[in-house]
């Protein structure tokens, strides 16, 4: 009888690397770490003896009983054990190589609890299914689904190491928190590297519900010690619908200790943060140590659909946090508040929050693109808060770009906005409210086209002060100028304040330069006379220029018979600088690699490539092993002085 809990479902642990033919079956319903010579054998106590760090003659009399064959004797232990005798925590310390929930292990008795061939974890309560801590610890968990309490938990002891840590091909759902990663409480923590993080792949987080705002899809925890570092990786990943953030990254938190010094970074590749009635997509805070840095690392990934702010940059309590976000030919859109919020203001002294932006695309978010916030209260000196954005496209948005910094303290607000598309907002495409007395403001607005924007193109509000540099052509920031303007509602600059802004070698939408949008004339400049999108007061427009805006885009070569590719930009200004940005598009996709973007299939095959109008790219390889009897084509968006232009060529 000491082995009918077999009866419900079991879960088969393999370790291939180790040659063993053994069969070990888990017995202790009650610790999973086990106490080595009592009457029950534990999970760990397996693995150890699996993977030869303890010895059979170790073990009692009734643990021997579980175990048939000889470990270490041929090619695989097989571990048997059920989750449904574990109403808890899976504290895994040993290590272990695959942990595999398949089909194929189950015992079929288990009442048809699961799903799509995944094992059912129900643990219940709050604690997590697996509890993954241990140095130098490996383990692989394989198609698992999880209902109930936190699904995994990963940390490691203090001063100690955790890596080579991979959740892949699994469901986790119904829970308050999907995948927990904290630094030890003791500090001095390794948890993941770039080159081994703790990966998540292939796997939906989704129903993050049940502990109502604080239930988070991926929880990454700097915690209370000092001097850890935390590497966590999303790869083709979801997670949705979560009643809090899809992902929450805090640098380090005060309690027992001071948090203080914590290097975390979480990167999303070709992975998706996706709808939430309630939350936000993903909150970036330097948290309440010091000297702590979160990086998040966004490459071909969307954030889309919160109530919230698809991101959310804060210092934290601290001093001398930093946050940064870095993304590459990602997609955030249909957010109800912003896109990116950076949150500057509070207490916190020295901190820098800094996003830099790649080819991305922002669309239909309900506020603003990118909002730089930095709010009159608090004591905190020193804040930097700055912005680069190149090449990216700007679509449907409320509005672009909002700087709203009335902080009277010391603080930097830097942003350097090249080769975007800033199209179709429904207020202005950006609006600058600069009421900081002590605050350094420098805005580098060059090469950038503004179409379309019902509120205007650039505002700035009225009673900016401090050291206001705003800056679209040959003023103290050495701007290119070469933005365009074309349908900006009534103005495509209207700098309501008495700091002046340069504009020059602009493109105002017709040959005979901008019009007057302000029938005042105390600047002492000569007011605009031309036909074109209109310049308000103290605005330096003289002399403007007028863009070539019809690139065109020209890809030679195929993939089916296979050819090199040539790219070609011509009809733009021959000579001038572009970047080259796309990637592979497939017309109906099938479903297993439906990523959540609706013209994507995760083909590896994007780019960036700088060049010369009229000077062909290439050749260079088409790409290999796509899916036979699709349609495939390449996107490509060409940024060119002023703005972009998408193209879509045949491979195939």
């Amino acid at each position: 009888m000491r082995h009918s809990f077999l009866s419900f479902a079991a879960f088969l642990v393999s370790i291939p690397l180790l040659p063993a033919q053994a069969t070990i079956e888990v017995s202790d319903t009650d610790s999973h770490g086990g106490v080595l010579g009592d009457s029950d054998l534990s999970l760990d106590e397996a693995i150890q003896l699996a993977n030869g760090d303890i010895s059979l003659c170790q073990l009692s009399s009734s643990e021997q009983s579980y175990v048939t064959g000889i470990p270490g004797a041929a090619v695989a232990d097989k571990i048997w054990f059920s989750f449904f005798a574990f109403p808890g925590t899976l504290t895994i310390t040993a290590t272990l190589t695959t942990l595999h929930a398949g089909l194929d292990t189950i015992d079929g008795s288990n009442g048809g609890l699961y799903n799509f061939g995944d094992i059912l974890i129900d643990g219940g309560g709050t604690q997590p299914g697996f509890s993954i801590t241990g140095s130098e610890t490996t383990v692989e968990l394989i198609e698992i689904t999880r209902i109930a309490g936190p699904v995994i938990k990963v940390s490691s002891p203090a001063g100690g190491m955790c890596k080579n840590v991979q959740i892949r091909d699994s469901l986790l759902r119904n829970s308050g928190v999907g995948v927990e990663v904290d630094a030890p409480a003791g500090g001095g923590g390794t948890i993941g590297t770039s080159a081994q993080p703790i990966l998540v792949s292939r796997t939906t987080v989704k129903d993050i519900t049940t502990q109502g705002a604080s239930s988070i899809g991926i929880d990454v925890d700097g915690g209370e010690g000092d001097n850890s570092s935390v590497y966590v990786k999303l790869l083709d990943s979801l997670v949705s619908r979560p009643t809090g953030a899809a992902l929450m990254v805090i640098g380090g938190s005060t309690g027992g200790g001071s948090g203080d010094n914590n290097d975390i970074t979480v990167e999303l590749v070709d992975s998706s943060l996706d709808v939430s009635f309630q939350g936000a997509g993903a909150i970036l805070n330097g948290g309440d140590g010091n000297g702590n840095e979160v990086d998040l690392i966004l490459r071909h990934a969307t954030i889309r659909g919160f109530k919230k702010n698809g991101l959310l940059l804060e210092t934290g309590a601290g001093d001398s946090n930093s946050v940064l976000v870095t993304a590459t030919l990602s997609m955030i859109a249909s957010n109800n508040e912003n896109g990116i919020r950076i949150q500057g203001g509070g207490d916190s002294s020295s901190t820098f929050l800094h996003a830099d932006l790649l080819g991305c695309t922002f669309q239909s978010n309900g506020q603003d693109a990118i909002q730089v916030n930095s709010s009159a209260g608090g004591t905190g000196t020193g804040q930097n808060l700055c912005v680069t954005a190149d090449s990216n496209t700007f679509l449907s948005n409320k509005r672009c770009v909002l700087v709203s910094a009335d902080n009277p303290n010391a603080h930097l607000v830097d942003l350097d906005l090249s080769d975007n598309f800033f199209e179709t907002s429904t207020s202005e495409a950006i609006r600058v409210k600069a009421a900081g007395a002590a605050t350094t403001y420098k805005l580098l607005v060059e090469r950038n086209a503004f179409r379309g924007n019902v509120g205007g193109g650039v505002v700035v509000a009225s009673g900016a002060s401090g050291t206001f540099n705003l800056d679209l052509g040959r003023g103290p920031l050495s701007s290119f100028g070469g933005n365009t303007f074309d349908g900006s509602g009534a103005c495509g600059i209207d700098n309501q304040s008495t700091k002046y802004v340069y504009a020059i070698d602009n493109d105002w939408g017709d040959a005979s330069g901008p019009s007057d949008c302000n029938a005042g004339d105390s600047d002492g400049i000569t007011d605009p006379s031309g036909s074109g999108d209109g310049c308000g007061e103290y605005c330096y427009f003289s002399p403007f220029v007028t863009i070539d805006q019809n690139p065109r885009l020209t890809v030679t070569g195929s993939i089916d018979p296979p050819s090199d590719l040539t790219i070609l930009v011509s009809e733009g200004v021959t000579g001038a600088p572009y970047f080259l940005f796309g990637s592979l598009i497939l017309l109906n996709p099938p479903k297993d690699t439906f990523l959540g973007n609706n013209w994507y299939l995760g083909a590896p095959f994007f780019f960036l490539i700088p060049g010369l109008v009229g000077t062909p790219i290439g050749p260079f390889p088409p790409p290999t092993g796509l899916p036979e009897g699709l349609e495939v084509y390449l996107a490509a968006a060409v940024a060119q002085g002023h703005g972009q232009l998408t193209n879509f060529a045949s491979l195939r």
